[in-house]
């Protein structure tokens, strides 16, 4: 996913709008393998500093998960916020080494893939739901509870809490 910079680059001060798709690797957190459902989509504007490029985007991309209540498949959509300072090699000067304010690139593009897939780490949440509402399973018979509810007894006690059930109703 790259900028091309040869445009902007002696445009101080101006800003210049991009729209950028690409495939990333797949993406793995917490052992969940997350293939990607087409395209990452990048949209946003480059501008020109004077000495840096301050990019701003929004990211979007879809992925195929398995909900942690429900066990089924489905699509979640992600979309998040991009901003990132670079700096041409060439800019960067002694005292700028120690800081980290901005990335340093070389030639006359900005590869944006690293700061990307970053963004989508942080972004996606860590537990996958098909819905907010989403009932889950029946942990006794494996039933789907959002297509209805099953015969299962709920309100069954484990027999080592029998003693304070006791307790409670006197």
């Amino acid at each position: 996913m790259l900028i091309d910079t040869t445009k902007i680059r002696h445009l101080s001060g101006q800003t210049i709008s991009f729209s950028l798709q690409g495939n990333l690797e797949t993406i793995v957190i917490g052992g969940e393998v997350l293939p990607l459902d087409g395209p990452v989509e990048v949209k946003g504007e480059i501008h020109n500093t004077g000495r840096t490029y301050l990019v701003k985007g929004t990211i979007t991309a879809r992925f195929q998960r398995v909900c942690g209540r429900c066990l089924k498949n489905f699509t979640a959509a992600v979309e998040t916020e991009l901003e990132v300072e670079y700096c041409h090699a060439s800019e960067v000067r002694e005292e700028d080494r120690e800081r980290e304010e901005f990335e340093v690139f070389e030639g006359n593009s900005i590869d944006l893939t690293e700061r990307v897939t970053e963004s989508l780490y942080l972004a996606i949440p860590m537990k996958a739901l098909c819905s907010e509402d989403c009932q889950g399973m029946c942990p006794q018979c494996g039933q789907d509870l959002n297509l209805g509810k099953c015969g299962c007894e709920t309100d069954k006690v484990d027999p080592r809490m029998k003693v304070l059930e006791k307790l409670l109703k006197s």
